[in-house]
């Protein structure tokens, strides 16, 4: 451990003296970029010959042993002027490396297509003001994805199957994308004027409510699939309803209310948020798990309470289901991007909702902040009660998502995750895997948006599609160094 850490240093010692001695700064770094890349090149040998795992330069980036290795200590490409220069950028070389002339998102990792995935470019393409490949993503997800047992909703996998052919590899619905895909086209015909996406987007509401909106004992929740209410090979599972935290979307919630006036959707964040409490108070972590369940046996307590006992976890030492991953570090994204639209409209915010938001959006009393504070690698795969599970698990997406809550409580560490580990990400699109970009870069783009909308004078607005009409619209903004 002593050998590998002198030889990082020595490493990192030598690189900075030959950047010094050749003095590269931007305008140079053509002029002597072959001497100065062979003579790192050789340092960079000579110190592998003692330690062949060299650590990170980004203190809180963790490694990612998977094929595709994301590998921030690679050459940086030219840093973009503004941020929204570089959402434009890191989207173009987005769509050159997983967007198909036919508007289809490819996994290069797993080599699938997911609801998901289609959902997450609907949404980038809106925000670029990118409508071709809207257009494209759109048509492709509708002639692939929709078929007539899941119309108007859509399957959620897409791939080669067991004959060679390209295909749907699983009939499923997961609603998260469904939900992100009614949005989009939501906001898409505010933007661009075209009522032919408001109605495809209300028969896809329509649908989400019909099939997945269930009211429970504990009020009404969003299932995320038709297993979900499946019962499981566990005693009394017929009476639990498996939940993922990271699908609940409240600031959809609230345009579908204004769009759906005949379904309760505002019952649904008013519930969800204090479901969502549920979950942070029973991790002994206070962070998000990916899965939970929730017990229909548990009756609701009084006009505006959950029973503690309605949510509960899978606590299994070897049942992953509700630890703090991939799934759950979603939750943060949309949470944050809820308490802006709140800023931004006229309707005041409930006092659940609120209570939950400044209780629980604040992640100070989490291992989270202590990382940040240290300059520690951030923590994901944590068991309920706060053990590592997994060790080095890539924590890019997290970051990414991370970052836009963390602008709202302490805009100075922010920057500093911003500047330190999202922008460098960004700016070497060719070697991130797909859910790291896509959480990367709404992050950036999201956090952009809290600097553009608080830092001005506040409009408010009257309509939820209009404030998030808003959100999605980017404006110039210096991305720093």
């Amino acid at each position: 451990m002593f050998l590998k850490k002198l030889t990082n240093t020595a490493f990192n010692q030598l690189t900075r003296y030959w950047f010094k001695k050749l003095r590269l700064k931007k305008y140079r770094l053509k002029k002597y970029k072959s001497t100065a890349v062979f003579l790192i090149f050789l340092t960079a040998s000579v110190c592998n010959t003692f330690a062949t795992d060299p650590s990170p330069q980004v203190s809180v980036s963790l490694n990612n042993n998977s094929t595709h290795q994301e590998n921030l200590n690679a050459r940086k490409p030219k840093h973009p002027a503004t941020v929204t220069a570089l959402l434009k950028q890191s989207w173009t070389d987005y769509k050159a490396k997983h967007i198909t002339n036919a508007g289809q998102i490819i996994d290069l990792n797993t080599q699938t297509t997911t609801s998901e995935g289609q959902a997450y470019a609907l949404l980038a393409a809106l925000w670029v003001n990118d409508r071709e490949t809207f257009d494209l993503v759109w048509g492709w997800t509708q002639a692939n994805l929709r078929t007539a047992k899941s119309a108007p909703l859509f399957v959620w996998q897409w791939g080669k199957g067991t004959d060679g052919q390209q295909k749907i590899t699983d009939q499923a619905i997961a609603t998260d994308a469904d939900q992100d895909i009614a949005l989009a086209l939501l906001i898409a015909d505010k933007i661009w004027k075209a009522p032919a996406y408001r109605q495809e987007a209300l028969s896809i509401i329509e649908g989400l409510w019909a099939q997945f909106v269930k009211e429970t004992p504990a009020g009404f929740i969003v299932l995320p699939g038709h297993w979900a209410k499946q019962p499981e090979t566990q005693p009394d599972a017929a009476n639990r309803l498996t939940i993922n935290p990271s699908y609940f979307a409240p600031y959809a919630y609230a345009v579908f209310a204004e769009v759906d006036p005949e379904h309760p959707w505002q019952k649904v964040i008013e519930d969800g948020y204090q479901l969502l409490g549920q979950v942070l108070t029973q991790t002994k972590t206070g962070l998000p798990s990916d899965w939970a369940f929730l017990d229909l046996h548990t009756p609701k307590q009084g006009k505006d309470r959950v029973d503690s006992n309605a949510v509960q976890l899978f606590t299994d030492p070897l049942d992953e289901r509700s630890d703090f991953g991939y799934e759950a570090l979603r939750v943060y994204w949309r949470l944050s991007l809820d308490q802006l639209l709140q800023q931004m409209t006229v309707k005041k915010t409930s006092r659940t909702q609120q209570r939950f938001l400044n209780k629980n959006l604040n992640i100070k009393k989490t291992p989270l902040w202590e990382a940040l504070k240290h300059k520690q690698p951030l923590p994901l795969s944590l068991t309920w009660d706060g053990s590592v599970r997994y060790p080095h698990q890539n924590a890019l997406p997290l970051a990414g998502s991370l970052l836009p809550a963390l602008n709202l409580i302490d805009k100075k560490r922010a920057a500093t995750l911003q500047h330190h580990l999202v922008i460098p990400a960004l700016l070497d699109v060719d070697r991130l895997q797909y859910y790291s970009y896509n959480w990367l870069w709404f992050g950036m783009a999201l956090s952009h948006q809290i600097d553009d909308v608080t830092g001005s004078n506040l409009l408010l607005h009257q309509s939820a599609l209009k404030a998030l009409t808003e959100i999605f619209t980017l404006h110039e903004q210096p991305s720093g160094n």
